[in-house]
């Protein structure tokens, strides 16, 4: 496959510490392709837990437009950190967050 535009999908993050099976297939891919690999959107439990850390500072700067949703990786690899924040419906009360 060559000169194809592709989309990943990212199950782990771009910026995740650790080797991963999705992050090496799409930069096997970029090789002679044009990719995009979209992280997860930043939840909140992160933002607060790993508040200090270099990745979370990046998603946050993202999310406040302060740094760009796309960044290049290489000559055709390039990865998106949505401007999105998750919340967790874990913890709230029956009935939904939203009920009053």
């Amino acid at each position: 496959m060559e000169n194809q535009d592709i989309i990943v999908f990212g199950i782990q993050a771009w910026d995740i510490e650790i080797g991963s099976n999705c992050k090496n297939i799409a930069a096997t891919m970029a090789k002679n392709n044009h990719v995009l690999y979209i992280n997860q959107p930043l939840d909140r439990k992160s933002r607060i837990k790993e508040r200090a850390t270099e990745k979370v500072k990046k998603r946050v700067a993202v999310l406040r437009g302060k740094q760009p949703e796309i960044e290049k990786i290489d000559s055709e690899f390039w990865v998106m950190n949505p401007r999105t924040l998750l919340e967790s419906l874990i913890g709230c009360p029956t009935g939904g967050c939203l009920t009053g």
